[in-house]
């Protein structure tokens, strides 16, 4: 029987072991974090990964068939596909925390926002904008066309014209931290929407185009505030001294709880050298 109300759900694979483990850290650092079962799904993990996790109290499950995948065969792509099918995959809760192994919990509301929430029969899902002022695709008018082109056209292959163009200036859901009911009706149309998105071909943002469509069907969000799944690659946070805490850029003593680090294998080029993005992360302290 499940030892907690709400049950926290993750995934990785042995390449992203290290962001998984800090991911988890930053959960049990925070009192609340240790009262909730934890599950990882594990995307071909070495026995050496699967063991640590285990031997710190965390449910590793390995059989994969349960979920559906991109015809591809890049098993990654399986910690988005797994998300619809949490609740029967860890049957017996009343409320899911879905967390991106590159989700950090800087402050102990952060967490809490989302449980504070899970269980309310009024919200459908609990779950955060892509939207903020300092947000490069929102700040900069370029990359807010192309980012909305970009979704528009994924959008109209999937769902339709019409679909995409009720979408056309939206600033999208992000799926990479939600939480949700297990008699929330969501559940039931994000399942669906993936079924009709997966075949159009492998794309981060197919799941998440699944998700969206599905909160517009069912309605009834509660919105996070941005702070609360705060995407670091396109508005980097700053560490304010005084307050001893990670703030946004623009408003120094607004603080952020969960920071989410985006593309963090993601090549960029920083002072003249080719990096992966989390080096950037790493460098001004955000991995800590």
């Amino acid at each position: 029987m499940p030892s907690a109300q709400i049950c926290l759900v993750l995934a990785s694979d042995s390449n992203y072991f290290g962001y998984l483990r800090d991911t988890l850290e930053s959960i049990v650092r925070f009192p609340l974090g240790r009262t909730f079962d934890i599950k990882v799904i594990s995307i071909g993990m070495i026995a050496e990964h699967q063991a640590w996790l285990r031997q710190n109290g965390i449910e590793v499950l390995t059989d994969l068939s349960r979920f559906p995948q991109f015809s591809t065969g890049e098993k990654h792509y399986v910690a988005m596909t797994c998300r619809p099918y949490i609740p029967e995959t860890f049957p017996g809760y009343a409320a899911y925390v879905w967390i991106d192994s590159d989700i950090r919990f800087l402050q102990p509301d952060g967490l809490q926002f989302y449980v504070n929430h899970a269980l309310n029969p009024a919200n459908s899902v609990v779950i955060a904008h892509e939207s903020e002022s300092t947000y490069s695709f929102n700040a900069n008018p370029i990359s807010n066309r192309e980012h909305h082109s970009d979704a528009f056209q994924r959008l109209s292959d999937e769902f339709g014209v019409e679909i995409a163009q009720y979408f056309q200036y939206y600033n999208m859901f992000n799926a990479g931290l939600f939480a949700a009911r297990a008699d929330s009706p969501l559940w039931a149309r994000y399942k669906r929407n993936l079924s009709i998105t997966m075949p159009h071909g492998v794309h981060w943002g197919r799941e998440q185009d699944a998700m969206n469509v599905a909160i517009a069907e069912v309605g009834n969000p509660m919105i996070a505030p941005p702070t609360y799944n705060w995407l670091c690659r396109y508005s980097m946070p700053v560490w304010n001294a005084a307050v001893r805490a990670w703030v946004t850029p623009a408003e120094p003593e607004r603080k952020i709880a969960v920071a989410h680090l985006v593309n963090s294998n993601q090549l960029v080029t920083f002072q003249e050298q080719t990096v992966r993005m989390y080096e950037i992360y790493k460098q001004i302290g955000l991995t800590t």
